[in-house]
């Protein structure tokens, strides 16, 4: 199911989707075994419908990279919900992911 069909806001999705993708200019990237019951978590949360999705993959000097996405609340609602960021290693990004503005704020 598409992140759009569960409701996932379409910046967090641009951003997950961003993050992918500069992912593959690491060296050795592969992707890390997730139990089933982790890779994608339904429920519930202060009495709202909650959906988690995380991704983990490694490459060589990075030990786990790891993005979650989620929607908590209302499908298809997208202000002033309580969304949850993107996990990523803190070390440099790679070249192409800079942020705007030019400075790495990796740190």
């Amino acid at each position: 199911m598409s992140s759009a069909a569960l409701g996932i806001h379409p910046l967090v999705d641009a951003l997950a989707d961003r993050i992918r993708l500069c992912w593959q200019d690491l060296p050795d990237l592969q992707p890390l075994e997730v139990d089933p019951q982790l890779e994608a978590i339904s429920g519930s949360l202060d009495g709202e419908d909650l959906f988690i999705r995380n991704e983990l993959r490694r490459s060589r000097g990075l030990r786990k990279l790891h993005l979650e996405t989620a929607r908590l609340g209302v499908r298809g609602r997208h202000r002033g919900g309580p969304w949850r960021g993107v996990r990523r290693h803190r070390g440099s990004l790679p070249r192409g992911c800079r942020p705007a503005g030019g400075g790495d704020r990796s740190a």
